[in-house]
């Protein structure tokens, strides 16, 4: 624990007297300067008197190819198998545990105890378990373990989510100590049924490298019927890695082109035309928001801006596309 206030890539926090949130900082993230206490930095909140974890997410992952240790090559010569494909779902992420300081359950998002993620996060929790909670409460007190949720909704602008139904999609359950240790999957299921959660879908199992090697080189596991964002591969081990579909990354792209607009008009975008008139799909969908008034533009989240382009017909790429090695920037 010494170490992570000693760390100069860590920020702390404090959310009271005695709670901190502990985050590896932005310049972290953009220079990939990763080492094994930055890492476990992430949705990481102590009491800080008795440095005792009070919930904590993930040990951060990486996605396929991003470092040295997620090539095909040392992956194929380290994994252990089976590996497990579980489906990536694009929300924000929210933590639940028990506090014995406050006795009380306590929601949390990457940071926080009391922003807006948050509170979201406390609102579409409880919503799902509805009148199970004194046995939630009875679960989280003995079990000294984090629920760790993907929360899904259209509220959140950042999102890219076509659901009707708000949903806290069970992800796992961790162990609050420093060393990562998470309950196995057929045990999340069963705390997922108990409390009324839908529970993150395990989508394939490969049984060996040949199985496995085709859905790495088509960032691909299998087509669900909808648009995903990807998947979450953990092998035997615990080793995590993460693949992002073709179609996620080019919508990616556009919400952050959406929102680098801002609630400027169409005469204040000249800079955008030789984009908006490439004449692909990416351009199409570029044109059309430069279209939508600047202010009426700003509040939408590029779901609503995909969900106009396709009612007004607008052709949309094939979400079930395989990578075709040119990334989120390419211009198909």
């Amino acid at each position: 624990m010494d170490r992570l206030r000693a760390s100069r890539d860590i920020q702390e926090k404090e959310l009271n007297p005695r709670l901190s949130s502990f985050q590896f900082k932005r310049d972290v993230f953009y220079t990939a300067k990763w080492n094994d206490i930055n890492t476990i930095a992430r949705g990481l909140f102590v009491d800080t008197k008795d440095w005792r974890i009070v919930a904590r997410s993930y040990v951060k992952f990486f996605n396929l190819e991003e470092r040295d240790k997620n090539r095909m090559d040392w992956l194929s010569a380290n994994l252990e198998f089976p590996v497990r494909a579980y489906r990536k779902y694009n929300g924000f992420l929210g933590m639940v545990s028990w506090d014995p300081v406050t006795e009380s359950i306590h929601y949390f998002s990457k940071t926080s105890d009391g922003g807006f993620h948050a509170l979201l996060c406390k609102e579409i929790v409880e919503a799902n378990v509805g009148d199970r909670m004194e046995q939630f409460k009875s679960y989280l007190l003995g079990s000294k373990c984090t629920f760790v949720f993907e929360i899904l909704t259209k509220r959140d602008p950042h999102v890219i989510y076509e659901g009707d139904r708000e949903r806290a999609i069970l992800l796992d359950v961790i162990y609050n100590q420093v060393d990562f240790k998470h309950l196995s999957y057929e045990y999340v299921q069963k705390a997922g049924e108990a409390f009324g959660f839908k529970v993150k879908e395990l989508d394939a199992e490969y049984d060996d490298w040949e199985s496995l090697e085709p859905a790495l080189k088509g960032r691909w596991v299998r087509d669900v019927g909808v648009p995903v964002e990807g998947w979450v591969l953990e092998d035997a081990k615990g080793y995590m890695l993460k693949l992002k579909t073709q179609y996620y990354h080019r919508w990616r792209e556009l919400r952050n082109i959406k929102n680098s607009m801002g609630d400027k008009e169409s005469t204040q975008l000249m800079w955008m035309l030789k984009d908006a008139m490439a004449g692909n799909i990416r351009g199409n969908v570029i044109r059309r928001m430069i279209q939508i008034p600047g202010p009426e533009r700003k509040e939408m989240s590029i779901s609503d801006v995909r969900a106009l382009y396709v009612k007004e017909g607008g052709t949309d790429w094939a979400y079930n596309e395989k990578w075709n090695g040119r990334g989120e920037n390419t211009n198909g």
